[in-house]
């Protein structure tokens, strides 16, 4: 189905690499890649239609977030990142939820097993992510692993996006 692929180009995007506070792959551009291939297989699922309005909030929300400094000084800022990850973590559930849906209708426990797992990585790691935020995990060796957790959650769930758009065919 085409709107894996867009929605594996999204993920990339969401990964967070910084210049000088600036957001080398856009967030924006990531949740308007999700909601492009969301939107694509909204017929499909009623949780890609979720997902699909979901990437379309973070689209706009996350503007701000291009540069860090925009809002980094704000005592809004907490906030904001709790509204971002909160609002994400409900969009990755929404893919996976779709992503299992279609893996029943074509019986492939595989794929449905993936998308669970890749879930319950999603949820540890903005667990992680929140502790962080709220100085509860301070230690920089700690903040290394929670980085390489996350980057190692978002390759997996690329890869199963890209699995899935060789295995659901229309």
């Amino acid at each position: 189905m085409t709107g894996f692929r867009p929605m594996f180009w999204g993920m990339l995007f969401l990964l967070d690499f910084r210049i000088n506070g600036w957001d080398l792959l856009p967030d924006a551009v990531g949740y308007g890649l999700l909601y492009g291939g969301l939107s694509a297989l909204s017929a499909k699922s009623t949780s890609f239609s979720s997902g699909s309005k979901l990437a379309l909030i973070l689209m706009l929300i996350s503007l701000p977030d291009l540069n860090q400094s925009w809002l980094g000084g704000s005592p809004f800022y907490f906030a904001y990142q709790l509204i971002l990850i909160g609002l994400h973590l409900c969009m990755i559930y929404s893919i996976t939820k779709g992503i299992q849906e279609l893996a029943i209708i074509q019986d492939r426990t595989d794929l449905y097993d993936a998308a669970q797992s890749r879930w319950r990585l999603f949820l540890a790691g903005c667990c992680l992510t929140v502790l962080m935020m709220t100085g509860l995990i301070a230690a920089a060796p700690i903040l290394i692993l929670v980085w390489i957790f996350s980057l190692i959650t978002y390759v997996l769930m690329m890869e199963l996006l890209s699995r899935c758009g060789s295995v659901f065919v229309d």
